[in-house]
């Protein structure tokens, strides 16, 4: 499996993924911006998942926006993968935290996460009794040596 920067032309398919995972999309353009920050998607031509973050408060932490796989390719290290060449990149950059928002009922995610060393720093519950609250997780990264 190859992980790579993310081009215009994964953009249909990063679309759909998303779709297929999360029930809605951000719109086209949220898509090429993103181009600009770190997007990475994993196959070379079918894209099997992607990984969409930016560097936020002085390039010192990087929050992920979007993780998503194609359900037909769960549960075979596409996540793991893209989420170990983030953290590379971020590790290399000299960031220092990683954050990320995930949904509570997303149990398979937030083990995912747990399995990269991702403690849950916050829990916000719903203000709706039919939504699923969220966690805050992050990550503490090392300087790279």
């Amino acid at each position: 499996m190859h992980v790579r920067a993310a081009e215009e032309s994964d953009i249909p398919q990063t679309m759909e993924i998303e779709r297929l995972s999360f029930g809605q999309t951000w719109e086209i353009h949220n898509f090429k911006s993103a181009l600009k920050e770190t997007f990475l998607v994993c196959g070379r031509a079918e894209i099997l998942g992607f990984l969409i973050a930016v560097g936020c408060y002085r390039n010192i932490s990087a929050t992920i926006l979007k993780l998503a796989v194609h359900p037909d390719h769960r549960r075979k290290t596409v996540a793991s993968r893209l989420l170990d060449r983030a953290i590379d990149i971020f590790r290399s950059a000299g960031i220092t935290e990683i954050c990320l928002d995930v949904d509570m009922g997303r149990k398979p995610a937030i083990a995912l996460y747990h399995k990269f060393g991702f403690k849950i720093s916050k829990t916000i519950l719903p203000d709706v009794e039919d939504e699923d609250g969220y966690h805050i997780m992050k990550l503490a990264l090392t300087p790279e040596k």
